[in-house]
């Protein structure tokens, strides 16, 4: 079976982009301890639940992190976990994207120390013309979780267009 063409070497067959706390193509890249924090995420829940205060701006409850980390150990293995993180934290392709045209909303958390709208201005918005950011107000890094209702307004506006 023939491999799928690369969405880069097509950019026709896409019409537009959504990001949502989106790693930007130049990677995410993580050093000393806070590497071996996410990478022993794929095998730690404490590690898992770390990270989803800090990303989360420390703003919830051990009730909502506690379900948080559950639904991530249970929806994922160690392996697609660990593998998942190499793709993006190690990868770095921006100078392919550089100037694309294609239009993109950018949904970041205003509370999200990581993804935030510092790095979406730093990246998306340099390399994307085209790019139009929405920060969510009391939101982290997981919107869809923190924010569902501000995430589907501003989808549904930007897919009303």
């Amino acid at each position: 079976m023939p491999a799928e063409p690369d969405p880069l070497d097509a950019p026709s067959r896409i019409r537009s982009l959504i990001g949502i706390s989106a790693v930007p193509a130049s990677g995410f890249p993580l050093e000393g301890e806070t590497w071996e924090l996410f990478a022993g995420a794929a095998k730690s829940p404490a590690n898992r639940r770390a990270i989803l205060d800090n990303t989360s701006g420390g703003l919830h409850d051990d009730a909502w992190l506690d379900g948080m980390v559950g639904r991530s150990v249970g929806g994922s293995s160690a392996t697609a976990f660990r593998t998942y993180l190499d793709s993006w934290a190690r990868v770095d392709f921006h100078e392919r994207v550089k100037g694309n045209p294609v239009p993109v909303l950018l949904l970041a958390g205003a509370n999200d120390p990581a993804l935030g709208p510092e790095a979406m201005r730093a990246t998306w918005m340099q390399w994307y013309p085209n790019a139009q950011l929405e920060v969510l107000p009391d939101t982290g890094h997981y919107p869809p979780e923190e924010s569902p209702e501000a995430v589907a307004e501003a989808v549904e506006r930007y897919l009303g267009r």
